[in-house]
């Protein structure tokens, strides 16, 4: 019965991660549509590679 269950909480788990990804690749596949949080991330960008500048 103890390895039933482990395979059970094993498959349990592999299936919830997966879960998990689509959850993320479809957040991402929506944002990469909204105008707002790309300018935002280029933006963040512009501000990233100034300060790389100012390193060097």
């Amino acid at each position: 019965m103890k390895k039933y269950k482990h395979l059970l909480e094993k498959a349990l788990s592999i299936y919830l991660e997966h879960l998990n990804k689509i959850v993320y690749i479809k957040s991402f596949k929506q944002m990469a549509k909204d105008t707002d949080v790309l300018s935002t991330a280029e933006e963040g960008m512009e501000d990233y590679f100034a300060q790389i500048k100012n390193i060097s």
